[in-house]
């Protein structure tokens, strides 16, 4: 576990003690509107979208596509 993931969690561990449970579903809500609007201004060659392709590949593993021999 990096510093970063552990700050995350102390900043929202603090954020729950201050604003309370109640707000919780307010927040996600606020949170979850900033991220589709950052990604629908993105433009569309930078965006990585699941639907456009298939997440198994050819080999389905979910990783990408070997370029090994015997491949």
């Amino acid at each position: 576990m990096g510093p970063e993931l552990i700050l995350l969690v102390v900043v929202l561990i603090v954020v729950l003690v201050w604003r309370g449970p109640a707000s919780l579903p307010r927040l996600g809500e606020a949170l979850g509107k900033a991220v589709k609007g950052v990604r629908d201004n993105m433009p569309a060659g930078s965006r990585d979208d699941s639907d456009d392709h298939d997440p198994g590949g050819p080999s389905g593993s979910g990783g990408p596509p070997s370029t090994g021999p015997g491949t």
